[in-house]
């Protein structure tokens, strides 16, 4: 079925849309549904919205555009790859067999426990109850990525809004962060905060988890900025130029703005020294290379578009709000009694261990209590650097597979920014790079690809990006403040 883009939707088509957009709302708010409870619901809702989808599709209720599934064919493939591998770690095997794949899991399944009688065969995967939450998990994943590229592809006005609602939802975050930081109040999610307290978390747990969602949700403001930049024709009037000021003031553009200042602001209340250098960095790197790979024939008015961005937020707005406190953050770490420094140095057996065929996606605490030393005076469920905990867990293969998915999406987004014509169709790749940027240095330091708001608000964003062709066309010179003709080409 092949329809036109302006092809009446059906009422089935727009209520399967809009629970979507309902669930990406909800996912940041049950403590970054970090919660087997939540977790659960995640993957539940986003199966069973795909089903209905597919379902719709089947009846002609929802249109299935030619190309589509040759575009699919590839993430398809990938996820079922990824499935298929973590689904291995949870194969039985023999002892012996076990022993020349994973040394360290055989070692915990037969040696340690031979006392207590248990079954001859084990798995890779040291905890397989966790492995199979966290497969369970994927395939949420997969279904919600599948469900985002159905949803809005060729579609333009349902890119903009699903960035819309994560916008929102972004917003929404930090004013109720920073309310609870500069009332006293202290809640969470519908309970009293007992962690974190005096700094923004939202119905985040974890000030760092909040910080890595604010910076998904920048992207996809600093996107909805660049896909409205185009204006009206020089105004030789007053009245003209009265006019272009008030539809300014109005335009999606300036809400868009408005609530990057107001994340920015929350930004700095979590006193996440990383989250803030991941936002900041992401945000010039992503934006000067917009710059030079779209706008070469307007570089200065970008670069003073991009540079009020950074000013206003660094310079005005976050120095009003504890910018230095951040700052002093870091500048105060010590090294030596860093918990983060002492994992790193207690780390690397651990990953010789296990970097074969990993211990089993969602285990890393039971990989990594064996080898934690007296020195270690905090609990680590997590290994607070994604890198190190997907290759514990997942092993060389694991990490071979998350990487070809990353760089494809990467690749994919950026040729959208240097090819596609359409300005919605850049911005979602804008988004989709700066969101992995930011994740990716954030990563180094911390684990949001392990709460699954996070995790799955950026690949909602790759999933928009995936949504999109790129097609080999160069983009007509457009300015920030385009003409009529400019205008005209605006999604």
């Amino acid at each position: 079925m092949t329809p036109s883009l302006h092809t009446e939707r059906s009422a089935a088509d727009r209520w399967i849309f809009g629970a979507t957009l309902a669930l990406l709302v909800w996912l940041p708010l049950p403590w970054g549904s970090h919660r087997p409870w939540s977790a659960d619901l995640l993957v539940t809702l986003s199966a069973a919205l795909l089903g209905l989808r597919l379902l719709a599709i089947s009846a002609g209720q929802s249109p299935f555009y030619s190309g589509l599934a040759r575009q699919l064919a590839m993430p398809l493939l990938w996820w079922l790859l990824w499935l298929a591998w973590i689904g291995s770690q949870l194969w039985p095997m023999d002892a012996d067999t076990l022993r020349q794949l994973s040394p360290e899991a055989a070692q915990l399944h037969f040696e340690t426990t031979s006392l207590l009688g248990l079954p001859t065969v084990a798995t890779i995967s040291i905890a397989p109850s966790a492995t199979v939450d966290a497969w369970l998990l994927s395939a949420g994943y997969a279904c919600l990525y599948v469900l985002i590229v159905l949803s809005c592809h060729r579609d333009r006005g349902r890119m903009g809004l699903v960035l819309g609602v994560l916008v929102a939802s972004g917003l929404f975050q930090a004013v109720y962060g920073s309310l609870m930081v500069l009332s006293g109040l202290e809640w969470g999610f519908f309970e009293e905060k007992r962690f974190y307290r005096h700094v923004a978390t939202g119905t985040f747990v974890n000030r760092n988890h909040l910080a890595g969602y604010l910076e998904l949700a920048g992207a996809a403001a600093l996107g909805l900025v660049l896909a409205d930049l185009g204006g009206r024709g020089a105004a030789h009037s007053w009245r003209q130029r009265l006019l272009d000021a008030i539809a300014l003031a109005f335009s999606a553009k300036m809400r868009a703005r408005l609530a990057l200042v107001i994340m920015a602001v929350a930004l700095v209340l979590t006193r996440s020294r990383m989250g803030n250098i991941a936002f900041f960095t992401s945000l010039c790197v992503c934006g000067m290379g917009f710059v030079l790979l779209r706008w070469r024939g307007y570089a200065m008015r970008a670069f003073l578009l991009f540079s009020s961005v950074i000013a206003i937020d660094i310079l005005i707005v976050s120095n009003w709000y504890g910018l230095e406190r951040v700052v002093e953050r870091i500048e105060r770490t010590d090294l030596a009694t860093e918990g983060r420094a002492i994992f790193l140095d207690e780390v690397p057996p651990v990953i010789e261990a296990y970097r074969q065929v990993g211990s089993g996606l969602g285990t890393f605490a039971y990989a990594y209590a064996p080898f934690r030393s007296e020195r270690m005076g905090e609990y680590f469920d997590h290994a607070h650097n994604d890198y190190i905990e997907f290759m514990i867990e997942t092993g060389v293969v694991g990490i071979a597979l998350l990487a070809a998915f990353v760089l494809a999406h990467a690749l994919h987004a950026l040729r959208m920014v240097i090819f596609r014509r359409r300005r919605m169709a850049a911005a979602v790749g804008f988004s989709a790079l700066m969101g992995l940027l930011a994740q990716a240095i954030h990563a180094t330091a911390e684990f949001n690809l392990q709460i699954p708001a996070n995790a799955a608000t950026l690949l909602v964003l790759l999933a928009l990006a995936a949504s999109c062709s790129s097609v080999s066309e160069r983009p007509r010179p457009e300015a920030p403040q385009g003409t009529g003709d400019g205008a005209r080409q605006m999604d």
